[in-house]
């Protein structure tokens, strides 16, 4: 958070700040000590209020995974702020409450851009000749009429080779509909907020691009083409998915971890039942994993724990979940299972990759796991699938280590 460049904060539920970082504090102009003891509404521009509560209420509720909200900040000297937010929740744990975690990223520049294109059409080519972001014109058919000099600068393409060209041709080809959609509200006589559209520069790469879209009409209302303003995102989206994937992974091994598990199993335990497409769920524990550790260190245990997870990793399928809830203790979640039997197959042969010799520093170990499987019943929680599946993995411990046992005692 000290060292991102967006704005951040940790709220409580009741709306009330308890940890930003130094961005959020320069955009607005408050200290971390001043902001900390005050509410997000105290910052928050009076009509802005009630759409942020609606946003913030869904993500406490669980409504929806992430609220975005464009909205008003208040700085301390009394400024307005435009920034777009998006939060998510962080559940209860332990004796940590739920918390919602927040960025908000300073677009004060591009809404202020766009009002100011709606405010004076007759002043925008001065305005688009000297910004720093790519300003272009096109036709009704999408092909460039005029583009501002900046697209040299961001892009990489020469403005005049560009002139009468198709304009989407610039973009990835997955992108395409998004323009094509977009113009077709326009004919309707509609506008969208601004679009993340992944641009090619001259020399092959991709940029990742806000682009903001203003209809133009002639004087009997019809649309005559269209004007963008494209604003380079490309580091702000590296930070975004940087945050999403640090949030959901374990740093480790890099596979799924504790939250993102109990998140996944709990959607795929939502869906309708259905005859033989139950999910399997494996719990793991590698072997031994302290006499590893007391013997050649931690680095290594942590290699061998790496290692555990990559083979999880080769032997399911890639709509299969495998996370590490911590220390040695891991969980393969087989999204669709036909039976106990095939639960059973695929655990040994989990067992069986994890079981072949590590080469780890010069040395040749060889690591097991224990495993235990259940098969998730109908409307079962996460919780209770996985302590099931613990006990089925106790039983497998207790019976010598290294082997798999599937299904509860009473079965």
């Amino acid at each position: 958070m000290d060292s991102s460049a967006i704005g951040m904060f940790f709220g409580t539920v009741e709306g009330r700040f308890v940890r930003v970082n130094p961005a959020m504090c320069r955009m607005l102009g408050y200290s971390a000590d001043d902001l900390t003891s005050m509410t997000f509404w105290d910052v928050t521009h009076p009509d802005d209020r009630a759409a942020a509560e609606v946003g913030l209420a869904a993500v406490f509720t669980g409504e929806v995974s992430v609220a975005r909200v464009r909205k008003r900040y208040v700085a301390r000297s009394g400024a307005i702020v435009w920034a777009d937010m998006t939060a998510v929740l962080v559940p209860a744990r332990d004796d940590r409450p739920a918390q919602v975690i927040g960025q908000s990223v300073d677009v004060s520049a591009e809404v202020a851009n766009s009002q100011a294109l709606q405010r004076a059409a007759d002043q925008f080519q001065m305005l688009a000749e000297n910004a720093t972001d790519v300003v272009y014109r096109v036709s009704i058919a999408g092909d460039f009429e005029w583009v501002s000099p900046s697209m040299f600068t961001v892009l990489g393409w020469e403005t005049s080779t560009l002139i009468g060209t198709p304009s989407i041709a610039l973009l990835e080809p997955d992108d395409r509909d998004l323009v094509l959609q977009r113009r077709a509200e326009f004919a309707a006589g509609l506008n969208g907020p601004a679009l993340l559209l992944r641009f090619r520069t001259s020399s092959g790469a991709v940029r990742e691009m806000s682009a903001a879209t203003h209809p133009i009409f002639d004087e009997g209302a019809a649309h005559v083409g269209t004007v963008i303003g494209l604003r380079d995102v490309t580091e702000e989206q590296r930070i975004r998915r940087e945050l999403a994937y640090r949030a959901s992974h374990d740093s480790l091994t890099g596979v799924a971890n504790r939250d993102d598990l109990m998140s996944r199993l709990r959607r795929r335990l939502e869906l309708p039942a259905e005859p033989e497409r139950a999910a399997g769920v494996l719990f793991c524990d590698v072997d031994n994993l302290k006499s590893v550790n007391d013997a050649y260190g931690h680095p290594t245990g942590d290699t061998v724990l790496s290692t555990v997870a990559e083979r999880l990793v080769g032997i399911v399928r890639s709509h299969d979940v495998v996370a590490r809830l911590g220390g040695d203790e891991f969980v393969v979640v087989v999204t669709d299972v036909e039976s106990l039997e095939q639960l059973s197959q695929i655990a040994e042969k989990c067992r069986h990759a994890v079981a072949a010799p590590m080469q780890i520093g010069g040395r040749t170990l060889e690591v097991t796991i224990s495993m235990g499987g259940v098969l998730a019943e109908a409307n079962e929680e996460p919780d209770d699938v996985l302590k099931r599946a613990d006990g089925a993995v106790y039983r497998a411990k207790q019976a010598g280590r290294n082997r798999v046992v599937i299904g509860d005692a009473s079965l």
